[in-house]
């Protein structure tokens, strides 16, 4: 039971943490404000070579068993910036929800996807990248 809570508190604070990177004031959310900018950038870069670029999300690897995965709303957030930002986005989360969360992992002191959870990302971005490639052929032609 004490292995237990003290895993819940260690997720606790680890995902509050982790959205005050992206939810949080000033220093705190700094990075993705950063990495946004970052992003737009590339995004301008690519338009001016005519290069269609394609967002991906890919969430952590954990408790995506659970009924409440604990960062979906930092998946939303990353999502709503790519919209926002006209970049075309796909999540990953919704092919790896449900999922026993170790068995995606290289090990359990690395959590990296493993040779499935590259497979299972792999063909949930096929239709994906099919019609970015599509999408930039039409271009293209015009």
């Amino acid at each position: 039971i004490r292995d237990r809570w003290d895993k819940d508190e260690i997720l606790a604070r680890y995902a509050q943490r982790f959205r005050e990177s992206y939810f949080g004031e000033g220093e705190m959310s700094a990075e993705w404000r950063r990495a946004q900018v970052n992003l737009s950038k590339l995004r301008d870069l690519a338009r001016s070579v005519s290069v269609s670029v394609g967002f991906v999300v890919f969430p952590m690897l954990v408790y995506l068993e659970e009924e409440a995965y604990p960062f979906a709303d930092v998946c939303a957030c990353i999502e709503e910036f790519a919209r926002a930002a006209e970049m075309p986005v796909h999540s990953l989360l919704p092919a790896y929800r449900g999922r026993r969360s170790s068995e995606l992992w290289l090990s359990e002191l690395n959590q990296h996807p493993n040779p499935l959870g590259h497979v299972i990302a792999a063909d949930a971005l096929l239709p994906f990248v099919v019609e970015l490639l599509q999408r930039h052929e039409v271009g293209r032609a015009r």
